[in-house]
């Protein structure tokens, strides 16, 4: 299963390469993809897949 999912950082773990949305979900970040500019407070559009029940960001952009 995969979809898309937008919304404003209001968390950064790069321990577990998790972010939190500002509506309570947990987006856990694919392995080879940066979070260099994954910031408390960007928005974002990320493209995920359903992988344990977890989803899985497999395309994350930052809003300008």
């Amino acid at each position: 299963w995969a979809g898309d999912i937008d919304g404003k950082i209001t968390s950064v773990d790069t321990s577990t390469r998790t972010i939190q949305l500002d509506y309570n979900t947990e987006i856990s970040v694919a392995e080879g993809i940066s979070m260099d500019n994954l910031k408390e407070g960007a928005n974002i559009k990320a493209s995920y897949e359903e992988r344990a029940g977890k989803k899985v960001a497999t395309k994350v952009e930052v809003a300008p």
